[in-house]
């Protein structure tokens, strides 16, 4: 009973992760995406109406667009969106292709985000302490930028365990539909 209890709340655990991460996304998404429509249209109306120099709408739309990756990836990979080679997997049973998951969540995903989370977090506080400012603008805001990468291997990050404890349920359930009683 124990052990299933853990399992429920670690699985709840697991939701929640997947929520953060997906409702970050969609929030993100839902003010860049607009954004970079306007900062575009801009430069095509202040191009054509010669109102003078757009770079700074071009770097805005160049940011929010390397945002919107960053925080895109653990989204996709939530919803298994994201470039896969299944030429094998696919044929293997649900239980190898969970422990395959897990194993690659454990092994490779999750370090990578650990070292994204720590030298983007680093580069991006010596970028605000610096006051280091973008190529075109004349804000000290390079920092924002360099925030994306660990924000973005956050994201990954609770994407991954949230299909990780997905992995374990799948091998901790009975092979075979077995109620295991």
């Amino acid at each position: 009973m124990k052990r299933r209890s853990a399992l429920a709340l670690v699985a709840r655990l697991a939701d929640m992760l997947d929520r953060i991460a997906s409702r970050a996304a969609v929030l993100f998404s839902r003010v860049a995406l607009p954004l970079m429509i306007a900062c575009g249209a801009g430069s095509v109306i202040g191009r054509h109406l010669r109102l003078g120099p757009t770079a700074d709408l071009k770097e805005l739309e160049s940011v929010l667009f390397f945002g919107l990756v960053m925080l895109s990836f653990g989204y996709a990979y939530l919803r298994d969106a994201h470039v896969r080679v299944d030429l094998v997997s696919r044929r293997l049973p649900a239980r190898v292709r969970a422990a395959i998951e897990l194993g690659a969540c454990t092994v490779v995903v999750l370090p990578f985000c650990g070292l994204l989370v720590w030298y983007g977090g680093e580069s991006a506080w010596r970028s605000f302490a610096q006051g280091e400012r973008l190529a075109f603008g004349d804000l000290p805001l390079q920092w924002v930028v360099r925030l994306m990468v660990p924000l973005g291997a956050l994201a990954l990050a609770a994407a991954s365990i949230a299909v990780s404890v997905r992995g374990l349920r799948a091998l901790a359930a009975p092979p075979n539909g077995e109620t295991g009683r």
